[in-house]
């Protein structure tokens, strides 16, 4: 697909059959996801309520 001038290609090697996920052999996995999005989503809330307070300018490539 064409976006803003670049072309991108994608091509699938391999197919791999999906894994049934579950919390007892997975976890770590689903723990370690779980918290990433919990640190994401907090960081997203202060960084919001502080742009009221400070200068933010933002940069687009």
């Amino acid at each position: 697909f064409v976006k803003k001038g670049s072309v991108f290609l994608f091509y699938k090697y391999q197919k791999e059959t999906p894994l049934v996920v579950s919390l007892e052999n997975n976890w770590s996995e689903i723990e370690f996801l779980v918290l990433n999005h919990k640190k994401y989503s907090l960081f997203n809330a202060w960084l919001n309520s502080e742009k009221e307070k400070v200068y933010i300018k933002m940069f687009e490539n």
